[in-house]
């Protein structure tokens, strides 16, 4: 058990497995989405210099790509439609972005303090080269500079949907580098954060004191609808039951004197 957070506040309790449940379905999401975007890598041309097909037939065109294993795309002119390809870059694009969304949740977690989970750390692994008692997130940080490289290429990628009427040669000049590199950001991603959830350090008795330290706070919303429910005959509205577990949550944390204590 551990404490759910929204807005980077405590909110109510749930289960770290949630929350790994959390990270997977986001993931299996963005690859469901690479999926269907990989249907549009079918299509193919060989119908000329504009796509007129001037010196050859559709017939042979047909019978070459599906030998090659593709299917013709009728309107194609020189080139290819790049549209057929920017839904690919965005799901590789999306899947480093969704890592990164992951990598952040253990950043959040690996706080000093009382950390309630932290990335794999060598026993000669040096946290900080001047202060020996750190454990940086080094490889959670590195994804999230990932993420900026993917959201860049896909960024290029995308404004190469746009060419001069039936070819110019701007696409391909950003395309030796783009799409490479997406994919090399993609799979060092995948394989650093494969990296660090296996080898994930849990600290159950910190997420354990995370909850005693809430003074029972995570359980105002209950409290709220209890206290709603059972004034209706004393005529307590729903507002006024809110505005009293408020004023006793704020108060579980208000500063007091030292003579109070």
């Amino acid at each position: 058990v551990m404490m759910g957070k929204t807005h980077g506040q405590d909110a109510e309790l749930q289960t770290f497995g949630k929350r790994c449940l959390t990270w997977l379905r986001q993931i299996e999401v963005d690859f469901d989405n690479l999926k269907k975007a990989g249907k549009n890598l079918r299509f193919s041309k060989i119908s000329g210099a504009v796509g007129n097909y001037g010196g050859i037939n559709p017939t042979v065109e047909k019978e070459a790509l599906r030998i090659l294993g593709f299917k013709p795309f009728y309107g194609a002119t020189q080139i290819m439609p790049r549209e057929l390809y920017v839904p690919v870059s965005e799901a590789l694009c999306q899947i480093v972005k969704t890592l990164d969304k992951i990598a952040n949740d253990i950043r959040l977690g690996a706080r000093s303090g009382q950390p309630i989970y932290q990335e794999p750390f060598g026993k000669k692994q040096k946290g900080s080269s001047i202060m020996p008692h750190k454990k940086n997130t080094i490889l959670t940080e590195q994804i999230e500079g990932m993420a900026r490289l993917a959201k860049g290429y896909h960024s290029a990628i995308m404004d190469n949907i746009k060419t001069w009427e039936e070819r110019a040669i701007e696409q391909s000049c950003v395309e030796r580098v783009a799409w490479p590199d997406l994919f090399h950001v993609t799979i060092h991603s995948l394989r650093t954060m494969t990296r660090v959830l296996k080898g994930l350090s849990v600290y159950p008795d910190n997420m354990l004191l995370e909850i005693i330290n809430s003074r029972g706070c995570y359980a105002a919303g209950e409290v709220k609808s209890f206290l709603a429910e059972k004034g209706v005959p004393f005529g307590l509205s729903a507002e006024e039951a809110y505005r009293i577990v408020q004023l006793a949550a704020f108060n579980a944390f208000k500063p007091q004197p030292e003579a109070e204590r």
